[in-house]
């Protein structure tokens, strides 16, 4: 069975400059996501996948392969589907682990979780955490304000993980989509939710980090 890791890392980025290159110990955001698939997976059949050559050097450099797509292949509207469906097409594999670099604490422990029960029986991942909150639309609540409910009362909210995705090659082509068939439901910690998109979350995460190696 062939396991292949995928680390999408375009060079520009609308709401953070070029985010995949700030750095987190050390090291840019896009080859920590890497480093961490290779606690699962040989360093070998892992692919920095990238539109900038300043990106494909560190990623040899740290003896990782790479793809290298096109300038509108960096566009918003080319779509995380759609991105799977271009690594695939380069090359091939039984199971596709993608790693957005945006989530840089994932566990090791988590990664294979995931991967084991696509391995022994699932066709995909959803990467998840739920949480319960006191929701508004406009101005209007969506509780009763008068007597407000205990937060263990309020129907929790799933909120995808939008930073790792493991699927089934076959399964993914059969539905085009990077959660399809028989879903293995994988719960992400308050650490491992952490997803950088913003200055804000980036300050937030390199505090996270320095708290990690203290």
């Amino acid at each position: 069975m062939k396991i292949l890791g995928f680390v999408p890392a375009k060079s520009n980025s609308s709401r953070l400059k070029d985010k995949n290159m700030l750095p987190i110990n050390g090291k840019p955001l896009f080859i920590n996501a890497a480093e961490n698939l290779t606690k699962v997976i040989p360093r070998e059949n892992i692919y920095i996948d990238t539109n900038d050559d300043k990106y494909i050097s560190l990623a040899q450099n740290s003896g990782f392969n790479f793809i290298k797509r096109s300038l509108d292949q960096t566009s918003n509207s080319f779509t995380g589907n759609d991105l799977l469906e271009w690594e695939l097409s380069q090359v091939e594999c039984d199971i596709a682990i993608q790693h957005l670099p945006t989530m840089p604490f994932l566990k090791q422990s988590t990664l294979q979780k995931g991967l084991d029960s696509v391995i022994s029986r699932h066709d995909s991942v959803l990467c998840h955490y739920c949480d319960s909150f006191y929701t508004w639309t406009d101005e209007t609540p969506n509780y009763n304000i008068k007597s407000l409910p205990n937060s263990f009362e309020l129907l929790p909210t799933k909120i995808e993980g939008m930073g790792l995705y493991i699927v089934k090659s076959q399964s993914f082509n059969e539905h085009k989509t990077r959660v399809c068939g028989r879903i293995f439901n994988l719960e992400l910690d308050h650490f491992e939710r952490v997803d950088i998109n913003y200055e804000q979350d980036y300050l937030f995460a390199k505090s996270i980090s320095k708290s990690f190696i203290s």
